[in-house]
């Protein structure tokens, strides 16, 4: 466990033989690309990023010209650096590196600090500007001084700014400006080592108590802040992609409308009236009023867009659903869509009714893949059952073949055990041999002593020497006696120990028959299950495809067959268009000059005629001049008022 402490740096703590980080370290991470190409970027933009300096003064001044060079860098050619980053250098966020604002922590470890948690300490890139770092291996202690000017990730933006004077030990936070997000990033790398954290506080009461938070806790606030960023990194650039691509769309619109169509989008769109409250007098100032009745002009065609969007909305569905009727009564979508225009007259409403069709004819293109699918899981099952079959085979065989091997070790021990009785009927027979050998052997000599024992017994003094001698012989002989009589207990000892091995071995068969029965009956009704298994996987493919087949076999083919006809009925538009069009150039050469056949007055009221079409019009005041049209002007506001008061 580590116990933080903070504190306001002193300026007699500012060694600068400890200086150890430059602020171009602080914005390696926002570069996407390697060291080398961040290296050569500065050179080519002719920023001096690892500077040299004599004292602390010094040190401020040079990391603010730094600061003020990569904006203008940036600016010019942001290079591989986050796209965020053009935003958070702005004058606005770099302000100058104050030498009041540097603040001390220290580490203290409970346990000796390993050699990861030095070398981290010593490489990691901090947040800070400019920080100074020594360590102390007796004390176990670490010392940071850094200045609260610093950089971080807010995941929508990238804020510069300065760090709160507070015990911040983790990343779980939105707001840099209320936290202290250099001393997080300094626990967040040593938390990688396996370090965790505590310190200590007083209440307003006066208590003393203590916070702490492990290393795992860290990291786990660590990733889900990664997990923020790269999701609003996503939306930022859908964002931006959307925006260059409604200015792109907005501007080819703009260069492909003619001129006829140019002056219908205007007329459409911005028909709202702008009012100029001008009442007179030199203090009236122009700008001004111009300014407020375009931001009310704005506003009122802004409303009249959300008015139009929202009753699209409401009015979609409807239409959807008229079209799909008129679809299923013969119509072509063409004709449907065309019909919704003119029923509603809103191209909102028929785009949106457009965009539900769509739905249903994708969801048709999903029916057959869905078919698709089901077909390639039925012939999948099918492999299935075939591979089942082959392990059912398999398997049987294997039966077949442990069969074969129980009866061949069943002939093998009934084999052995022949043997071993043959072996212990040839020991016995011998034992039975040698034991009448020694009894007729050393009989026939017990007898012949006794006789001559018998006959000299006037000799047993005279002869007591060769009396002892004789003794002693039949010790021996007595002893090799019991040493024989020893070795056929020993090979009735034998004789047992076959018999009960015989035993065991018979017991080892009797359990293997048993086992193999058992298996064959697990086989055998693992065997039915599978067969059962089999029987319902096909019933239930055939009955799925048999449903998939009668529900949507028909619509599919419909679909394609009115989707041809579409085509079709298509070209015909096509090639009947451009007759027209033919048509209509022939005639519009062979029209003469308006100016030649009507006098300017008929021209006039022909203007004031409702009956007249807008073409018409516009073609009548293309052979008027400006002169012409005012000259009988305010009898003609007249008449109109007369005929509006009349209407």
């Amino acid at each position: 466990m580590v116990t933080v402490n903070l504190q306001d740096a002193k300026f007699e703590d500012l060694n600068i033989r400890e200086f150890s980080q430059k602020a171009y370290r602080a914005f390696l991470p926002y570069w996407n690309g390697s060291e080398e190409e961040f290296y050569a970027y500065m050179q080519k933009n002719g920023i001096d990023y690892d500077f040299k300096v004599s004292n602390i003064s010094e040190l401020g001044e040079k990391t603010d010209k730094f600061l003020q060079d990569l904006s203008a860098a940036v600016r010019r050619d942001i290079g591989k650096f986050d796209f965020r980053l053009s935003t958070a250098l702005t004058q606005r966020n770099l302000k100058p590196i104050e030498t009041g604002d540097y603040v001390k922590i220290t580490l203290s470890s409970d346990e000796e600090l390993s050699k990861d948690a030095y070398n981290s300490f010593l490489s990691f890139n901090s947040r800070s500007f400019i920080d100074f770092r020594e360590f102390d291996p007796d004390k176990n202690e670490l010392t940071l001084i850094y200045n609260r000017r610093g950089i971080f990730d807010e995941n929508e933006r990238i804020a510069i700014l300065k760090a709160r004077n507070s015990l911040t030990l983790s990343d779980n936070f939105q707001q840099a400006k209320d936290n202290n997000f250099i001393l997080s990033g300094l626990c967040r790398e040593l938390a990688k080592t396996g370090m965790d954290f505590r310190y200590e506080y007083t209440t307003t009461e006066g208590v003393t108590k203590e916070y702490s938070i492990s290393a795992d806790k860290i990291l786990g606030f660590a990733e889900k802040k990664e997990e923020k960023k790269e999701e609003a990194v996503k939306e930022r650039i859908v964002r931006e992609a959307a925006k260059a691509e409604i200015i792109r769309e907005n501007s080819q619109t703009r260069q492909s409308l003619s001129e006829d169509s140019s002056e219908k989008e205007i007329l459409a769109e911005g028909n709202t009236e702008i009012r100029l409250p001008v009442k007179g007098g030199s203090e009236t100032n122009l700008d001004e009023v111009i300014e407020k009745s375009i931001s009310l002009y704005e506003q009122k065609e802004i409303e009249k867009i959300k008015i139009r969007l929202a009753k699209s909305r409401e009015e979609a569905m409807v239409a959807y659903q008229e079209m799909k009727d008129r679809i299923n009564s013969g119509y072509t979508i063409y004709e449907s869509i065309n019909y919704i225009k003119q029923k509603f007259r809103e191209e909102h409403t028929a785009n949106m009714a457009s965009a539900f069709l769509t739905k249903d004819i994708l969801e048709v293109n999903l029916l057959k893949n869905t078919i698709n699918s089901q077909n390639s899981e039925i012939q999948k099952l099918g492999m299935e059952v075939e591979n089942k079959n082959s392990e059912i085979t398999k398997r049987e065989e294997t039966i077949t073949s442990l069969k074969s091997t129980v009866q061949t070790k069943v002939n093998e021990i009934n084999l052995q055990k022949e043997q071993h009785q043959e072996e212990l009927a040839a020991l016995t027979a011998k034992a039975e041999a040698k034991f009448k050998e020694l009894d007729a052997s050393y009989g026939k000599k017990v007898k012949s002593l006794e006789a001559e024992i018998g006959e000299q017994d006037e000799l047993i003094v005279r002869l007591k020497s060769q009396s002892e001698l004789l003794e002693k012989k039949n010790n021996e002989l007595l002893e090799k006696t019991y040493s024989q009589n020893s070795e056929i207990q020993k090979l009735g000892m034998e004789v047992e120990n076959k018999n009960s091995e015989i035993t065991k071995r018979e017991e080892t068969i009797t359990s293997l028959k048993s086992t193999v029965q058992t298996k064959v009956n697990e086989i055998n009704l693992q065997k039915e299950q599978h067969q059962e298994e089999l029987a319902a996987l096909t019933a239930k493919a055939e009955a799925k495809f048999k449903e998939l087949d009668a529900s949507y076999g028909k619509k599919v083919k419909s679909l394609e067959a009115e989707i041809g006809e579409l085509k079709s009925r298509l070209n015909m538009k096509k090639i009947q268009s451009d007759d027209k069009n033919q048509q209509k150039d022939g005639i519009i050469s062979s029209k003469q000059s308006i100016s030649d056949k009507q006098d300017i007055g008929e021209l006039k009221q022909m203007l004031d005629d409702e009956k007249t079409s807008n073409e018409r019009k516009r073609e009548i005041l293309g052979e008027l001049r400006m002169s012409d049209i005012l000259s009988d002007e305010e009898p003609r506001d007249e008449d109109k008022n007369g005929k509006r008061a009349k209407k």
